[in-house]
């Protein structure tokens, strides 16, 4: 995930400046915090879209992201969606996402941009490249991360906190079974592909709030529900989101 918001155009002086002090006075509102990006000193404030940098770089972009982190809760209101269909899982969770940031979709427009007719959805072609269709021309663009690595729950939790920090829900595939985790509501007996939004983050992401476009269309799901990141860890190992 990232959120591009280009405040400024560097002016001479300022290019002047940063040779001078190694730091590049990015922020619209510079608040006196700074990070390092590169070896640089970066102005940041905690209240703007990625700190009100503006950075060409996507590596640069990427760490600007993940170095916030300060906020110990935060939702972000999503929408909710039936999926139309019991194979629409990833439509739906496409839909309800985009929805959240105030672009304007629904799942019969989405269905057209990628193969919904299985449940055996490729993330990283499907999932990823629809969404990033759906919120072409607006100032976000995802990324898709594996998680083939359970036990790597740093990750995970960074990603989803910067993520809905800076503005946006994470969308996870997830791939449960028997004697592996189920999300509460799925425990079916066999092995279950799904597709939810995570709309939420409390204790600095140990815990976090997802919402399940199967509610309405399939027994025993829930709307929403909160659960521990090592859960939502071990559902989506193999698998994946996007952010």
């Amino acid at each position: 995930m990232k959120k591009l918001n280009l405040l400024m155009i560097v002016s001479t002086a300022t290019l002047l400046l940063a040779v001078v002090t190694n730091v590049s006075y990015a922020a619209k509102n510079y608040k006196g915090q700074t990070v390092t990006v590169d070896g640089v000193q970066v102005s940041y404030d905690p209240t703007a879209i990625n700190g009100g940098i503006d950075l060409t770089s996507e590596t640069e972009k990427k760490v600007a992201i993940t170095t916030r982190g300060i906020l110990e809760q935060k939702e972000i209101f999503v929408p909710f969606e039936t999926q139309i269909n019991d194979y629409y899982l990833g439509t739906a969770a496409t839909s309800m996402l985009a929805n959240s940031i105030n672009i304007s979709t629904n799942q019969h427009k989405i269905s057209s941009l990628f193969d919904t007719t299985t449940t055996n959805i490729n993330p990283e072609i499907d999932l990823l490249n629809a969404l990033n269709k759906v919120v072409a021309g607006s100032n976000f663009k995802f990324y898709w991360q594996w998680h083939n690595n359970v036990n790597d729950i740093n990750t995970i939790r960074t990603h989803i906190v910067s993520a809905i920090e800076h503005g946006n829900p994470v969308m996870v595939s997830t791939a449960e079974g028997p004697g592996d985790t189920y999300l509460r509501g799925h425990n079916t007996g066999y092995r279950l592909y799904n597709v939810v939004i995570i709309s939420g983050f409390y204790n600095y992401g140990n815990r976090v709030k997802y919402i399940d476009s199967g509610y309405g269309r399939f027994s025993g799901f829930v709307k929403s529900q909160v659960t521990t990141i090592k859960n939502l860890s071990y559902a989506t190992g193999t698998r994946g989101y996007a952010w």
